[in-house]
């Protein structure tokens, strides 16, 4: 794991939280419910839940965290906040209320504790933009001009054997250049960004132009064999 771009992701997800107030509307959520819940179901509480439900709902899908890069979401479920953001909070959220209309205490027993995951997951960020600043670490970004592009490399190909994992990587080395130059005439510098552990996935950068045709080739053959 790179801690420069971890320190990067933890600023990135922190100033938008800020932004969007996203713990103040989880934890309102949370308040209704159990207004709800203790009210026997009253009238007003339950127009108070449908509200703030759906302020959730339109301030998730519209989260500014929804736009991570690819190498921001791996690192992001590196740590462990894959579902914590963003539509897929939003859509475990949702379905928890759907399955439990008719029981809202287990629904409120259910988005508690999701509620306090998600905020100490935040928490945890903070404390860790402030444990690297007080020790000099800083943020790294790519570079200007430049982007990435990520490559997943599933456990279930190369069965954590170092041999079969190399034969992949070298596929890559060979593939990305003549895709690159079949679509831009010639082949920039293409450089290791970093890795995401869990399953492997190895970032590239390069420039923009190239980063897009690499992507653009790749949907293009991903789209055929949908339609295949």
């Amino acid at each position: 794991m790179n801690v420069e771009r971890l320190i990067g992701l933890a600023e990135v997800m922190l100033a938008t939280e800020r932004a969007e107030s996203l713990r103040a509307i989880f934890n309102n959520l949370v308040d209704t419910l159990n207004n709800l819940v203790n009210s026997g179901n009253s009238p007003q509480h339950q127009q108070d839940f449908s509200n703030s439900l759906n302020n959730f709902k339109n301030k998730l899908t519209n989260s500014k965290l929804n736009d991570l890069t690819a190498g921001q979401m791996a690192l992001a479920a590196e740590i462990g906040g894959a579902r914590l953001y963003g539509v897929r909070l939003a859509s475990n959220v949702a379905k928890i209320i759907a399955d439990n209309q008719l029981t809202p205490s287990v629904a409120l027993g259910q988005l508690g504790p999701l509620r306090d995951k998600h905020n100490n997951f935040f928490g945890s960020l903070e404390g860790l933009v402030g444990s690297t600043k007080a020790l000099g670490l800083k943020s790294e970004a790519i570079s200007p001009g430049k982007a990435e592009v990520g490559f997943l490399i599933p456990k279930a190909i190369y069965n954590e054997s170092l041999p079969k994992l190399i034969v992949e990587l070298q596929f890559l080395h060979k593939a990305l250049p003549f895709i690159i130059e079949s679509e831009l005439g010639e082949v920039p510098e293409i450089r290791l960004g970093h890795i995401a552990a869990s399953d492997p996935a190895f970032f590239m950068e390069a420039s923009t132009q190239a980063v897009m045709a690499v992507g653009g080739r790749s949907l293009g053959h991903w789209q055929r064999i949908s339609n295949f």
